[in-house]
């Protein structure tokens, strides 16, 4: 129960619940279409959080959280489209593209056919195909059957090409006609680099929100495959709100020049929760900003502080948690120390994990009593934050957390992290103990890290170090490797590199830990040259 205060597997359960329908009763006939077994599965989790837990945290948790893994793998260099036969085997299909980006295509496609259309084409898509495999274009035959719309398009853009729209957004007021102008630009480019057939100019569907004095309302417009194209919409006063993509529906990238006020305003006052996180994302690159003004950062503060502790979302709450920590402002603070009594747990955790970048020892008894929180993920929060100020009372409040029992000794875990930061000596004999074999995996990592941390002059600590990276990266696991790779760049020691440089011998070793063995060897060897530098200076 306190487990599930910071996450369940709600969506596990229902993504493998779904494969039930897509992926069991029908099934792709060949790798290459495997995201009509996974993009499924993972929209229809999405589905269920929709349906359990309502509209806000299905935008802000699924839709949101699916475009932002797949902005993500995109910006990293992973591109390609979805449905492609160029793969290396059949194992390198199981990416971003068949979950969280074919997630999000597939809520593109419900919104583009409306509600009644898109369970439509889903029961005759499943009826039509029952216990058979089948291919993309058996999908988007199905839909055309069974709804009368033409899909080819759709299915072009985002299922057989790679890329997204980057839109650049403006809007210009008349008032003596009253009508709001959108100009909307498409700026991507063609990656000349890349074997993969792309998208060049997109069209859409989009829906934009306009909010007025007299209320809100949703116009549905035709964004079509042009460089420019722009939108004439009649309203009856300057609008306050202007939200393009309502839901965000679309996977894309958005540039949208707005004011200060006008951002603190859709910040506030949008019903979208979507909007709202937009907006609240850039008022947060604005306050990092150079060129913006004390008085812009400290009014962008106050809204942040408001939202924070007021908005009815745990989410946007969360984000403004997240945002304070980069405004030192009293302010900031304030409706920080107020966010670590949220009822929702989650936006406690941000908050004291915000808290925790000053490292103020004043607040470390607000510290030592969220220890006691029902959350394990503010405990670990708050372990880390305690251990960060250096207060004297740190050390004793860790060492007592240590035994509180907890599911997989989060507890434990948490206290040993705390302990990490803290860097007191007396914690060595207390990190040997737990790194050694009969604890529990995250519980031996925390261990390890804070051996790394405390134990350069114990020849004991780099012999219990270097002996469980060892077995670690043979056994593949990948806890105790990385941990343990961890320690032996804090510990600075020279023989780390000989022990790292034997390890990455082995041939077997998977990619991801032979990846992580560089960066650590990479890291090492400049820690042990800054050493031996320091070493060979002259008084």
């Amino acid at each position: 129960a306190r487990t599930e205060l910071d996450s369940n597997t709600d969506g596990l359960q229902s993504h493998e619940l779904a494969h039930q329908w897509f992926g069991d009763y029908v099934t792709c006939r060949d790798w290459s279409d495997i995201w009509l077994n996974e993009s499924f599965a993972t929209y229809f989790q999405a589905m269920w959080d929709e349906h359990k837990l309502g509209s806000d945290d299905f935008l802000y948790s699924d839709v949101k959280a699916n475009q932002d893994a797949y902005l993500a793998a995109w910006k990293q260099g992973n591109r390609h489209p979805i449905v492609t036969k160029n793969y290396a085997n059949p194992d390198a299909v199981f990416d971003t593209y068949a979950y969280p980006r074919g997630g999000a295509v597939l809520h593109m496609l419900r919104q583009t056919l409306g509600e009644e259309n898109w369970w439509k084409a889903i029961n005759y898509y499943l009826t039509k195909y029952a216990n058979q495999p089948v291919e993309t274009e058996q999908f988007r035959i199905a839909i055309e059957e069974s709804t009368g719309q033409a899909m080819d398009w759709f299915f072009d853009e985002w299922l057989y090409k790679m890329g997204h729209p980057i839109f650049r957004v403006t809007q210009d007021y008349d008032a003596a006609t009253k009508v709001l102008k959108l100009s909307v630009e498409q700026l991507q480019t063609i990656d000349t680099t890349s074997q993969f057939p792309q998208v060049t100019l997109f069209q859409t569907p989009v829906n934009i929100e306009i909010g007025t004095q007299s209320g809100t309302r949703v116009e549905r417009v035709q964004i079509l495959p042009k460089k420019q194209q722009s939108f004439s919409l009649a309203v009856d006063s300057k609008p306050l709100l202007v939200n393009f993509d309502y839901h965000g529906t679309l996977i894309k990238e958005l540039l949208f020049d707005k004011s200060t006020e006008d951002l603190s305003y859709q910040m506030t006052r949008d019903e979208d929760v979507l909007g709202r996180i937009w907006a609240l994302s850039q008022l947060q690159q604005r306050v990092t900003a150079a060129t913006s003004s004390d008085a812009e950062k400290q009014q962008i503060a106050s809204e942040f502080a408001k939202v924070a502790t007021q908005d009815k979302f745990w989410g946007m709450r969360a984000n403004a948690a997240t945002a304070l920590a980069d405004l030192k402002t009293p302010g900031a603070r304030s409706a920080l120390i107020a966010a670590t009594g949220d009822p929702d747990a989650r936006v406690r955790a941000r908050a004291v994990a915000s808290l925790a970048t000053s490292k103020d020892p004043s607040l470390a008894s607000l510290y030592v009593k969220l220890l006691n929180d029902q959350s394990y993920a503010v405990i670990k929060n708050a372990a880390f934050a305690l251990g960060a100020t250096r207060s004297p009372e740190a050390y004793d409040a860790l060492v007592k957390l240590l035994n509180l029992p907890s599911w997989r000794d989060n507890i434990r875990a948490s206290a040993l992290s705390g302990l990490g930061e803290l860097k007191d000596m007396r914690a060595l004999d207390i990190a040997l103990r737990y790194a050694a074999r009969g604890n529990a995996n995250q519980v031996r990592a925390a261990a390890l890290r804070l051996l790394g941390r405390i134990g350069r002059d114990s020849p004991q600590a780099f012999s219990l170090i270097a002996e469980i990276a060892g077995k670690a990266f043979e056994s593949d696991n990948f806890t105790l490797a990385t941990a343990a790779g961890e320690a032996l760049v804090s510990l600075g020691d020279a023989k780390g590199l000989q022990l790292l440089e034997k390890i990455s011998q082995n041939p077997e070793l998977p990619l991801q830990l032979k990846a992580r063995l560089a960066e650590y060897q990479e890291s090492l060897r400049k820690s042990v040259a800054g050493t031996a530098g320091q070493g060979n200076r002259q008084p």
